[in-house]
């Protein structure tokens, strides 16, 4: 199955390889202008790239496609156009080579193949009392809330002076009421006391 990786997994690969072509070229003897002049393009070319690796966004992921095949031909052509006898200077080269050619195989270019990749991700599950249907012939019902107890109805002036001049009359009718029970009252202990001006007779 062929491999699928990201933009910026081949930015950072790139970017590996550029730091090590471009340190190890001063062992490549005549070839080392050519390595440190390759790698330093192929270092340019990762941090332009417009992917989440770039530090400015200038090359399309088309474009850095084909240049990418310019890299590999200049990585080639270094170490025989130089006519270096180094074998880590030939070695670099067609290794470095090669690593781009196969990261320029197995990459996605295209940003509807992302796209698509993203979109087979798993969904997430839907809940099941969203995803069941109601069985047919019962309808269900939406489930309604108790309504609110109506408000009470503001009071008005007419209702006020009702219930103060009911309150004034049951007022007055408590207050007889109790009036005459406290005379009876009195009157009967008044009745029960003897008088203190008459004198016993003492023949009864």
């Amino acid at each position: 199955m062929r491999i699928r990786l990201p933009l910026w997994i081949h930015q950072l690969v790139e970017y590996l390889l550029a730091v090590l072509i471009v340190t190890q070229s001063i062992n490549a003897g005549k070839a080392a202008t050519f390595m440190a002049v390759t790698g330093g393009l192929l270092f340019v070319l990762a941090a332009t790239t417009d992917a989440s690796m770039g530090a400015v966004r200038w090359v399309p992921p088309q474009l850095h496609r084909l240049l990418d095949v310019a890299v590999i031909g200049a990585l080639v052509a270094a170490p025989i156009v130089s006519g270096g006898t180094e074998p880590i200077a030939w070695a670099l080269c067609f290794l470095g080579a090669a690593a781009v050619a196969w990261l320029n195989w197995h990459t996605q270019w295209s940003r509807a193949s992302r796209r698509t990749a993203a979109s087979k991700a798993p969904a997430e599950p839907v809940a099941a009392a969203e995803s069941t249907p109601a069985p047919p012939g019962k309808p269900s019902a939406p489930e309604s809330a108790d309504p609110a107890p109506a408000p009470a109805p503001a009071p008005t002036a007419a209702s006020l002076g009702a219930s103060a001049r009911n309150l004034a009359k049951t007022v007055d009718r408590t207050t007889r009421g109790a009036s005459r029970a406290a005379g009876r009252i009195y009157g009967r202990a008044k009745a029960q006391r003897p008088d203190k001006g008459e004198k016993p007779d003492p023949t009864a």
